[in-house]
């Protein structure tokens, strides 16, 4: 078409021979002709679909129009990058760096996703890209997961679905008819953050989820609408939000809206600060008196002394009542039961179920502040009977670091000195239970145990 516009009025000047044999080669001319024809053939189509409402087919993709992914190239450019070696004139191929973490797997989906990259989403959404063994540039890297970048993106992405969406665009309307009446009618300045809030809760009443909205999103939606008809100020203190206010209204009109403004919120800051002085001061009385019990407690246990024997016998340790200080058990039970009453003794009218979690926290916590030095009946208990019971180190081992028992090496030795000392009671060289007693009376049962136990009788 050019060289036709070119040449309306008849050849001018000269060609080159192998040019004019290109430009009117009949194979070309032919299927140019024949490309122009479908072209229009498929504009009419779609024309008669458009008008009788029909939808068009989907097209099929072809292999050759997607784009390639090679596995061992950069996942990001998909290219060999070279970089200028640091203090030298050589320039050096960057290195690849191979994805070991779910953080970065996590970040590059989360970057490919805000950037729409259908290529790098087909590819490693939803797969395990560390078994993958997905590689990149660190420049390619750092640029592609930039937050910066991706938070104008992010927000380009969201103005726009706020553009589309139906119940933003009521909302929106519901702000401009405010403006219009409040600003341009009323002749009032008024913050952006106002108008945010404002924005937020038509949002919710259009049933839109959101919890809080920009004012830079807001002031550059405003500004698309109102165009000229609205002015921004930015006040001095930049901890202070943008006042809005109409360009129509001269500055003393915007001083005085300003001005009552400003004495209303005074006045409505100065019981604001009174209601949260009042609650600030009873947070720290509270707070101080927890802070001084905690402080208390905290001295009552350092100053306790170990009573534990070496080894512990099965007296001591059915004695956890008697090793919880009376002040202890008293806070546990009052915090545990809202039946128990001040008591300077030992609080008595306590379920058992309360008795119970309150000497076993108490016990933790001594055993916690003292840092293991005096040894509690259940700390030595516990683990124990999770060893008869189980005999598994791992076990005992997590109870350890959450301060509920000994450790198993600790438990090991406690086994080893009560069988040490048995041993030293044996007389004659036989070992006697300690609930056997010389020179007294016993009664002894034997039995063939020929008895069916299988059976309700015990015969056949």
């Amino acid at each position: 078409m050019i060289m036709k516009d070119h040449w309306n009025e008849g050849p001018k000047g000269g060609y080159h021979r192998q040019c004019y044999q290109e430009y009117t080669d009949i194979n070309k001319v032919s299927k140019a002709e024949q490309n122009h024809c479908n072209a229009t053939e498929r504009r009419e189509e779609e024309s008669v679909r458009q008008s009788s409402g029909i939808e068009p087919p989907l097209k099929r993709v072809c292999r050759s129009q997607l784009q390639t992914f090679d596995i061992d190239k950069c996942v990001v450019c998909q290219k060999d990058k070279v970089k200028r070696a640091y203090g030298k004139g050589a320039r050096t191929r960057e290195p690849l760096t191979l994805n070991i973490s779910e953080f970065g797997s996590a970040t590059l989906i989360k970057a490919a996703r805000i950037r729409n990259d259908s290529r790098m989403l087909l590819h490693i959404d939803g797969r395990d890209t560390i078994a993958m063994e997905i590689k990149y540039h660190r420049s390619c890297y750092k640029n592609y997961v930039n937050p910066k970048q991706l938070a104008k993106l992010e927000e380009q992405n969201c103005q726009e679905e706020d553009d589309e969406s139906e119940g933003y665009n009521r909302a929106f309307d519901k702000i401009k008819d405010f403006v219009e009446k409040e600003v341009f009618t009323a002749t009032k300045a008024i913050p952006i953050s106002v108008l945010a809030e404002k924005y937020t809760s038509f949002l919710v009443e259009e049933g839109v989820d959101v919890v809080t909205y920009r004012s830079a999103k807001l002031k550059n939606r405003l500004t698309r609408c109102f165009k000229e008809r609205l002015s921004f100020h930015r006040p001095l203190n930049q901890n202070q939000s943008e006042i809005v206010y109409g360009s129509h209204i001269t500055t003393g009109e915007v001083v005085e809206t300003v001005f009552m403004s400003t004495t209303s919120v005074d006045e409505e800051q100065l019981a604001k600060s009174d209601r949260k002085a009042d609650l600030t001061n009873t947070q720290e009385e509270v707070s101080r008196q927890v802070y001084h019990t905690a402080k208390t407690i905290q001295k009552l246990v350092t100053n306790m002394k170990p009573t534990m024997p070496w080894p512990p016998s099965s007296e001591d340790l059915e004695s956890e009542s008697a090793i919880v200080p009376d002040l202890l058990y008293n806070m546990m039970a009052w915090i545990l039961s809202t039946q128990s009453e001040y008591s300077v003794e030992r609080v008595s009218n306590i379920s058992p179920d309360v008795n119970r979690l309150a000497l076993s926290l108490s016990q933790d916590l001594i055993h916690s502040v003292s840092r293991g030095r005096i040894k509690t009946p259940k700390h030595i208990v516990l683990p124990m009977t999770v060893k008869s019971l189980t005999g598994n180190v791992e076990l005992i081992t997590i109870l350890n670091r959450f301060g509920h028992g000994l450790s198993y090496s600790q438990v090991e030795e406690v086994e080893t000195a009560l069988a040490e000392m048995q041993i030293a009671k044996q007389q004659n060289g036989v070992l006697v239970p300690s609930v056997c007693y010389p020179n007294v009376p016993a009664v002894f049962c034997w039995d063939n145990n020929d008895l069916q136990e299988e059976t309700l009788s015990g015969k056949v």
